[in-house]
């Protein structure tokens, strides 16, 4: 927003501060005084709005008052600011304005609002009370800000959510008059030829609203504005002129609409500007005297018990989105505890389905409000009516953890349509984002119409280009009738997609995870420092965690690895790791193993391979690591972006190891370490003919060809790879060679599924200077790689084309990162001293480097041969996804460590260098 605004913010948030802290100190002198005017406000606000401790009072008094204050002086009204304010706030909620008044009275205040009517306002166009809370909110405690959600929703969505409920309400479920309409239940069901609910009193109007986190009163208010307009327009046409209309409103207001609308908020300065923004729409639109009930609550939704009585037909609003921790206590009683609770009913499917490493994602608040939301409306009151029409993350739409939420909602809904507004800006394919934050945005219509309930059809709606593309399509739309929706197909639990309709495009073809039904997550650490570029310097770093007495502190400790905690070992017959418990680290003196490690793609590197070191380091991937294995790498949920669309190795990989970013998105070969037994499903074998080594060069020859990210970007936005599978056998064959011998370029020549010795993939670029000081920056120009510091080119490589050198795979660009994690102080995050223990530039270095770029030359050489493979199998007949088996559950799970090993794998690793085991040259041989 324009420059004004936040040096106004900052001020304020500095004078709120200041408040804060006057009200902290006064408490503490009238409690060792043994009581006080402040004290006793204190408790009357617990007795009439809502139970504060002290730090909980200054603070959100502090945030009320001077934020109200500005308010007042914004308005610029004849009198004294204060006194207007608590007017106001009186007819709406008469307790707020008692106890605004009396705050308003406090000796602290006074030059409090001295400084607010010096304020300068020239130049300031945002509304205070519309969207400048969050401003202020965002300078005063931003942590405060992301916890509560105070995200301003723009008003075209807000009019996108209160028109299309509007207009639901109209169509689908028979109210003339929509949000405005006050027709009671029995007259509703006798209408509709359905039962009125049991416990539901048959004069109780159906159309009961509610918003569980109204924040600032915005779509409250949208909802009263929008049934105010209704019945203007219907007055109107009936003749009555505008004194008569507005008599009528503030009657028809107070009567049939104020007492069916309401909005619970838990931050007493939203809500206190919500009842203020409350009172000036009933001022403006002229509904007189004082309300004969609240319309906005102060409390929590999600643990409030009896907070909302009576029943609710509509939900609408934009709850907070903010992940927690599975074991914290937010939620309330609909999170539950230990497991139980209504939250379950989202997690036990997805657990059942295989997904019970992705249910920790549904540990967020706004998850919770739609579990809240999807039981006030469609479970209470078997089969009845009722509308949720939410603003929210859109994870839900296709994370695995998320299944049994979809299903559950499909289960409860007639029909769900999702705008989905796209928005991810951390991802592989960056889009704009309506609010401003980092994650996709969905708006969500769930409707039960009364007549068709959970038969749960899903209809979507993609909406790409710009901010101001996405609001202006939410603004022009006044119902959903007028938007263009297709359909989503597959199980109750499917993700949300939309894939190109027809059987025999991308939607038809078999999913990725269903050919390869086991993936698993990378090795996550949570430090850094055990990994490294060399044997060396992790040799060093480990005798400086020994040596000296900080080695909790050098350590690093997190809840799940302690430097006195005693964990299960890694056991890996393949890279030779097969040592008993480690003793705890606080005492610990022997090195640990040193062995490979495939850290991002094409970045080979090394680790101090020991489970007290890592704290999900994902023990069954290095189980299964062996002479045969090959672990491909893609974004099987999350959104792909340009280049090649998966990458292979040979040793146990990180769980950011394709682009810098991860979730489970590792694909092993093998799921034994001797790579007898293929992560291939048995009836897709069978029906295919082929052996699991030709299928996986069969799929990485399509992932490998940029072509299939810039092919199908769009169906990619909404979920993971799908593969044409051809019915050609010719045609597969050679997919299948062109996929060999990409293995063998990516794997650095360690892995060879063809005939006789693997193809060379030495490439042009040569080290023309090699480094004769440590650099510490890196410069492409000219064809040439050239290593500097401070006192000029210290190391040069040539010929090292542009396309080489930005080369990337959604967004991750491999020589780049490579080299800049290589020159002098590295690159990326630390998680302790030790991470500043490094080698020098070494001849390894180079000729690691070069290795590097002769790898990514092959693997751009052979890319117009995988675009001509993959535009030919598109064009012919391919298996279709209901022709294959889906894998069966025991094929999905993964595999216990230990379980169908026979005999002794033969090794011939080098444990200082990590090598992988096979061959003498490091190649697996076999076909």
């Amino acid at each position: 927003m324009g420059a004004p605004e936040e040096p106004l913010a900052r001020v304020l948030a500095g004078l709120a501060r200041g408040l804060r802290s006057s009200l902290r100190a006064r408490l503490r002198r009238e409690r060792a005084a043994g009581g006080g005017a402040l004290l006793e406000l204190r408790a009357e606000v617990t007795r009439v709005l809502v139970a504060q401790d002290e730090r909980e009072f200054a603070d959100g008094w502090a945030q009320t008052l001077v934020y109200l204050l500005l308010v007042a002086r914004w308005l610029d009204s004849p009198g004294d600011p204060a006194e207007l304010l608590a007017a106001r706030v009186w007819r709406v909620d008469a307790r707020l304005a008692g106890l605004l008044a009396r705050m308003l009275q406090l000796a602290e205040l006074g030059e409090l609002r001295a400084a607010i009517a010096g304020l300068t306002l020239a130049g300031v166009t945002e509304q205070p009370v519309m969207h400048f809370y969050e401003r202020f909110l965002a300078a005063y405690d931003p942590r405060a800000r992301a916890a509560g959600g105070v995200f301003f929703t723009p008003a075209e969505i807000v009019d996108y959510l209160v028109a299309t409920t509007d207009t639901v309400l109209r169509d689908r479920l028979g109210l003339a008059l929509g949000l405005a309409d006050a027709t009671a239940w029995g007259e509703y069901a006798a209408r509709r030829g359905v039962a009125v609910p049991t416990g539901i009193d048959p004069t109780c109007p159906f159309v009961q609203v509610v918003d569980p986190a109204a924040g600032t009163g915005t779509f409250v208010l949208a909802v009263i504005r929008r049934a105010h307009a209704t019945m203007t327009a219907r007055w109107q046409a009936e003749g009555i002129d505008a004194a008569g209309r507005r008599a009528r409103w503030s009657s028809y207001a107070r009567a049939a609409v104020l007492p069916r609308v309401r909005g619970v908020e838990r931050m007493l300065a939203s809500w206190a500007i919500a009842v203020l923004r409350l009172a000036l729409l009933l001022e403006e639109t002229g509904v007189e005297g004082a309300l004969p009930g609240p319309v906005l609550l102060l409390g929590d939704t999600l643990a409030a018990g009896e907070l909302l009585r009576g029943p609710i037909s509509v939900v609408i609003g934009n709850p907070p989105y903010e992940r927690e921790a599975p074991g914290a206590g937010g939620g309330g009683e609909i999170r539950g505890v230990a497991g139980e609770g209504p939250l379950a009913d989202f997690i036990a499917p997805a657990r059942a389905a295989g997904a019970g490493a992705h249910v920790k994602n549904l540990y967020n608040l706004y998850v919770y409000f739609w579990r809240w939301a999807c039981r006030e409306v469609f479970e209470r009151r078997a089969d009845a009516p009722g509308v949720v029409a939410m603003v929210t993350g859109a994870s839900f739409l296709r994370g695995p953890g998320f299944a049994g939420m979809r299903a559950h909602l499909r289960g409860q809904a007639s029909a769900l349509y999702v705008l989905d507004l796209e928005g991810d800006r951390r991802g592989a394919s960056v889009s704009d984002n309506v609010f401003g934050v980092s994650v996709p945005i969905a708006v969500t219509t769930m409707l039960r119409d009364g007549l068709s309930p959970g038969t749960g059809e899903v209809w979507l709606r993609r909406v790409p280009g710009s901010r101001a593309d996405k609001l202006a399509l939410c603004g022009a739309t006044g119902g959903l009738c007028e938007l263009g929706w297709e359909a989503v197909t597959g199980d109750a639990a499917t993700p949300w997609v939309t894939v190109g309709g027809a059987a025999g495009g991308f939607g038809g073809w078999p999913r990725l995870v269903d050919l390869f039904p086991w993936q698993h997550s990378g090795a996550q650490w949570k430090r850094t420092w055990p990994i490294a570029c060399e044997a060396g310097t992790l040799a060093r770093r480990w005798q400086a965690l020994v040596a000296g007495d900080a080695r909790a502190e050098l350590f690093r400790e997190t809840r799940d690895r302690r430097v006195d905690g005693r964990y299960p070992p890694l056991r890996s017959p393949g890279m030779d790791l097969s040592e008993g418990p480690g003793e705890p680290i606080a005492v610990a003196r022997a090195q640990p193993p040193v062995r490979a490690y495939a850290f991002r793609s094409f970045d080979r590197r090394v680790c101090l391979a020991d489970a007290r070191l890592g704290d999900f380091l994902r023990p069954s991937l290095w189980w299964v690591a062996g002479p045969r294995q090959v672990y491909l790498a893609s974004l099987l949920t999350g959104a792909l972006g340009p280049g090649p669309a998966a990458s292979i190795c040979v040793d146990p990989p990180d769980l950011h190891f394709f682009c810098g970013r991860g979730g489970k998105d590792i694909v092993p070969l093998w799921r034994d370490p001797q790579g007898e037994r293929a992560n291939v499903g048995a009836g897709v074998l069978a029906a295919l003919g082929v052996r699991p080594e030709d299928l996986l060069a069969y799929v990485v020859a399509l992932l490998s060809a940029p072509g299939y990210a810039a092919r199908f970007a769009v169906e990619l936005r909404a979920g993971g790879p799908r593969l044409p599978v051809t019915r050609d056998r010719l045609r597969f064959a050679a997919t299948v060679a062109l996929g060999r011998r990409a293995i063998a370029v990516q794997t650095f020549g360690r892995r060879w599924f063809g005939e006789g010795e693997a193809p060379a993939w030495e490439g042009a670029a040569r080290c023309v200077q090699a480094p004769t000081r440590a650099p510490t920056a890196v410069e492409h120009a000219d064809g040439a790689l050239r290593l500097r510091d401070t006192a000029g080119v210290v190391g040069a490589f040539a010929p090292v084309s542009r396309a080489v050198w930005e080369h990337a795979l959604s967004g991750y660009r491999p020589v780049q990162a490579w080299v800049a994690a290589r020159l002098q102080g590295g690159a990326g995050r630390r998680s302790s001293r030790l991470d500043a223990i490094a080698e020098p530039w070494s001849a390894a270095t180079t000729t690691g480097l070069l290795e590097l770029l002769w790898v990514v030359e092959a693997s751009l050489t052979l890319a117009p041969a995988l675009d001509e493979a993959l535009a030919a199998v598109c064009a012919g007949p391919c298996w279709g996804a209901d022709e294959l088996p889906l894998p069966t559950a025991a094929e999905r799970r993964e595999p216990r460590i230990g379980e169908h090993q026979q005999g002794q794998v033969v090794l011939s690793a080098d444990p200082a260098s990590g090598a992988g085991g096979g061959r003498a040259d490091g190649r697996d041989g076999a076909t």
